[in-house]
């Protein structure tokens, strides 16, 4: 079996397409020609060049596949808007269906996001972001129709090896690139990447058609989360904790000056809203139906950090 995989050059791509090949499949990536290839390496899938906004190189990639992994998206908080958002969240991925259906795939499978869930108190997050209401939007279309079997995968903040942007690890680098440590006040629910791509396999070999699986493992604040780093390196550093008034003004001041000069800051009252709360969710219905085990998150570090150190990433001397 042949599978092509969107977003093959990012965190979860790459894994996916690690996976594939520790299971005997076959992988094909559709990558971009200036995507950084670091976290394909040693991998060796079949590449085609092409782009989400370009439905014909899509078409030519998923030739004689049986599966297309939808992991690329646009999921930048800042420096981008929602007519971005949507052409790659929400028509990227329809043209990654008629792609699928030109082929006659036997499945397609979309990487959403947990933020699409209900929180593990049962509330929505009441903080729509446009990334967030264009991956609804997507999963919506793709759940919906009824011409291709659809599994949606919607994982929380992960974390480990083959980040090579990076993504989520920029909080990993964060603590070891810098001192004093500027913590946000709340927390996210992190999941080992592997956990993820299990998941996919997982899909991509049972019956899932029609469904969303929330993948979230441990819970934890952003100190607890930095305190586990310095748990598993040695690495000490000073963390100081950001009340959260202080970022919430310091974002209503971004969004003014944002709004005022036409800039982009990462720091504006959406962004300061989001990491000051809680992104906590329960992902334990989708690990016992994909008959999956939890990675720790300790493991997880210990990949990110190996991974980041080996390709010059950190600023401190080899730890393994």
């Amino acid at each position: 079996m042949k599978i092509l995989v969107t977003g093959g050059t990012g965190l979860l791509g790459s894994n996916v397409v690690e996976l594939l090949r520790q299971n005997g499949m076959e992988s094909r990536v559709l990558i971009r020609k200036t995507s950084n290839t670091l976290g394909l390496e040693g991998l060796n899938p079949e590449i085609y060049y092409g782009d989400l906004s370009n439905p014909d190189s899509i078409k030519k990639a998923a030739e004689d596949c049986q599966v297309i992994v939808h992991c690329a998206a646009n999921t930048k908080q800042w420096k981008t808007s929602w007519q971005e958002h949507a052409a790659v969240n929400i028509k990227g991925t329809q043209s990654i269906l008629s792609a699928a259906l030109a082929n006659k795939h036997r499945k397609l499978i979309l990487v959403s996001t947990a933020n699409t869930f209900p929180l593990i108190n049962g509330r929505a997050l009441d903080i729509d972001t446009d990334y967030i209401k264009s991956k609804k939007a997507a999963e919506d279309f793709i759940l919906e129709q009824k011409d291709i079997p659809a599994t949606v995968i919607n994982p929380s903040f992960m974390i480990g090896a083959r980040d090579v942007k990076p993504s989520s690890g920029q909080s990993v680098l964060h603590y070891l690139n810098n001192n004093p440590v500027i913590c946000p006040a709340g927390g996210k629910s992190f999941i080992h990447v592997k956990d993820v791509a299990e998941a996919i396999v997982k899909a991509i070999t049972s019956e899932t058609s029609g469904k969303r699986f929330l993948l979230a493992n441990e819970n934890m604040s952003y100190r607890r989360f930095f305190k586990l780093i310095r748990q598993e390196t040695g690495v000490a550093k000073n963390v100081f904790e950001l009340p959260a008034p202080v970022s919430l003004l310091a974002g209503k001041a971004g969004s003014l000056i944002s709004d005022t000069f036409g800039l982009s800051l990462k720091l504006t009252s959406e962004n300061a809203a989001l990491i000051n709360k809680n992104l906590y969710y329960d992902g334990s219905k989708s690990y016992e139906a994909l008959g999956l085990q939890k990675r720790r998150i300790e493991s997880a570090i210990q990949d990110a950090v190996e991974w980041f150190q080996k390709h010059g990433y950190c600023k401190i001397p080899r730890l393994f």
